[in-house]
């Protein structure tokens, strides 16, 4: 069995004075009266052998039976009777500074104890925080992400959007543009057309009135003729195809025509 405090420091002062009594200290002491009736018995009666019958043979009164052998034994020694009240002084104020330094020991490691566990207490709040403020952070952060995604996601959409809007008016404009395209050409095939037609009819025209006429002169023909392809309009042509008329003045009503167009 493993010794009190109190034991273990009777058992140290047996040892100082060769007092080998282990038994009787476990069994004997028991409380603060009991170290310094134990010390007491030790240093006065300092010796293991009769230490041993004093308490074997007064268990319930050991402590009285230590007093009466002292004092048989030492009745007529002064100076070894104070001696004894000295020892027996000392013991007591031992076992007393024992105690206070135990109380003192346990009472500051006590408060170490608390002291440490309080600071352990605020650091525990203080990383709760901490890890509060970044979870917070971290939800802020998801928060911004799916608002960020959502945001792309309706810009994607804009975009297509204005894409397939794009795609329509190019759709339009390639349409439209092939539409004037289409009305260009159709135009010009008319205009090709009315001046084939023309061109037929002019054709028609110069050789019936003109051509097979027998009072043109073959002079007459090939000048009228040139002036024909020269561009200019039969109704002026027309005009200058006068059989009276000879090929110098049809040239010179000619020239008058063109400086009058120009």
């Amino acid at each position: 069995m493993e010794l009190t405090e109190e034991q273990k420091l009777v058992t140290g002062i047996a040892d100082y004075f060769n007092i080998e009594v282990p038994d009787i200290i476990s069994e004997y002491v028991t409380d603060s009266v009991t170290v310094q009736r134990m010390i007491y018995a030790i240093v006065t009666v300092r010796n293991t052998e009769r230490l041993k019958r004093l308490y074997n043979a007064n268990k319930n009164t050991f402590y009285d039976a230590v007093q009466n052998y002292n004092s048989e034994a030492y009745m007529e020694n002064d100076k070894l009777a104070s001696q004894i009240k000295e020892a027996n002084d000392l013991a007591v104020k031992v076992t007393q500074a024992n105690i206070e330094i135990r109380d003192l020991f346990q009472n500051q490691v006590k408060a170490a104890y608390d002291k440490e566990k309080e600071t352990q207490k605020k650091l525990m709040e203080q990383y709760q925080l901490t890890l509060n403020e970044k979870e917070r952070a971290y939800k802020l952060m998801m928060t911004q992400r799916d608002e960020a995604r959502q945001e792309i996601k309706n810009l994607e959409y804009k975009l297509s959007q204005a894409q397939d809007r794009i795609n329509m008016s190019s759709a339009a404009s390639a349409k439209d543009e092939a539409d004037k395209k289409t009305g260009r050409l159709h135009r010009l095939f008319e205009k090709r057309k009315r001046k084939d037609e023309n061109a037929a009819y002019i054709y028609d025209a110069f050789v019936k009135e003109i051509a097979t006429d027998k009072r043109f002169s073959a002079e007459q023909k090939d000048f009228l003729m040139r002036c024909m392809e020269d561009g200019i309009a039969y109704e002026e042509i027309r005009r200058i195809a006068r059989p009276e008329l000879d090929v110098e003045m049809m040239e010179r009503l000619a020239n008058y025509y063109r400086k009058k167009i120009k």
